[in-house]
């Protein structure tokens, strides 16, 4: 039904990223739905799980369950153990002024991961945003999180592909560069917008807007 209802809005609404996601939504229906009981989703037991995945990690338990507690329910319930343990060195690095950007390929999804990582910043997801589309990438998903220790670290991650595929090794490098000369403050997105033939003045047209409210919650813009 899913699939019914998507391609009828159009030739090539059904992608690739659709195809899989709701693959893994039917295979984790159907594993919860076989168990006599509810499977556990508190992100405490969560917590529990990746502390002790993380016991062999070059990093102490405290600073480990420090990390996780520092942030929201959706990213310990999402993300498996050896990206936390990257994550935590990613906001290592972005507590001494290093933003990480680091770039994980998804070929059966036609997809890159792209993760930034650095200090929290008022209007940071537009920033990162701008240049991406400076680049002409098309964002499929955005997983952001901002743990809640001080300085606040933000941990984005952005499900991007090129021409309905994973990103080429060029491309990573100029976007990989463009990221890090924004979020250093050595230039701003509508510099690396002008240079890329893009008029950052544009004004925009938003035909609708939808917002469903859960955690999270969706807000969903239809414009050109």
């Amino acid at each position: 039904l899913t699939w019914a209802d998507t391609s009828a809005v159009t030739e090539g609404a059904w992608t690739g990223v659709h195809e899989t996601f709701q693959r893994e939504l039917y295979s984790r229906a159907t594993s919860i739905l076989s168990q006599d009981g509810a499977e556990e989703t508190d992100a405490g037991i969560y917590r529990q799980r990746i502390l002790r995945d993380l016991k062999r990690v070059e990093t102490s338990e405290q600073e480990v369950e420090e990390f996780l507690n520092s942030l929201p329910a959706h990213y310990v319930l999402s993300t498996p153990s050896d990206v936390v343990k990257l994550h935590i060195g990613f906001a290592r690095k972005a507590r001494e002024g290093q933003p990480s950007v680091e770039f994980f390929h998804q070929p059966e999804m036609g997809t890159t991961d792209v993760t930034v990582c650095c200090l929290d910043s008022r209007g940071l997801l537009s920033k990162v945003l701008g240049v991406l589309y400076a680049l002409d990438l098309t964002v499929h998903a955005i997983r952001a999180s901002t743990t809640s220790s001080d300085p606040p670290v933000a941990i984005d991650v952005f499900s991007v592909s090129y021409t309905g595929r994973p990103l080429p090794p060029a491309t990573c490098r100029h976007l990989s560069q463009a990221l890090h000369r924004v979020l250093s403050g050595e230039a701003t997105v509508e510099e690396v917008l002008r240079s890329r033939g893009k008029d950052p003045d544009r004004r925009q047209q938003v035909f609708t807007f939808s917002f469903l409210p859960g955690n999270p919650g969706i807000l969903e813009f239809r414009v050109p």
